[in-house]
């Protein structure tokens, strides 16, 4: 009969992780999207002078969530996003902004595929 507790425990642990994976990911992508579509209303409207600050604050978002990330993501994708986020900074910088449009909108399809990817589905599991 301990076995069978200790088995129930162990099932819940890992079921209570798995949801607070997921929880953390809907909620950090929720997140890093809100401040994307901001970077994105901005180039759109022309207003480069708090372009920095939000890229700044998207790049810091970014890196203090990989950090957590990485224990239940592929690394591909999240170095992906890392590789892409860098580039921001310097097409900005540059005034490259069509380019940095193009680059926001590939960083949010990432971060879409990667939260669409984690959420248990059928399609996801076989």
């Amino acid at each position: 009969m301990k076995r069978l507790w200790i088995v129930l425990a162990i099932i819940l642990f890992i079921f209570a992780i798995c949801s607070l994976s997921l929880w953390h990911l809907l909620v950090v992508t929720d997140q890093m999207e809100t401040t994307l579509e901001q970077m994105s209303q901005a180039v759109m409207q022309e207003e480069y002078s708090h372009l920095d600050t939000l890229i700044a604050d998207f790049q810091e978002e970014w890196h203090q969530n990989e950090d957590i990330m990485v224990r239940y993501i592929h690394h591909e994708a999240l170095d992906t996003v890392t590789g892409a986020a860098a580039r921001l900074p310097a097409l900005a910088r540059y005034g490259l902004y069509g380019e940095l449009a193009a680059e926001i909108e590939r960083i949010q399809e990432l971060l879409y595929h990667i939260c669409q990817s984690e959420i248990p589905s059928f399609r996801n599991i076989f």
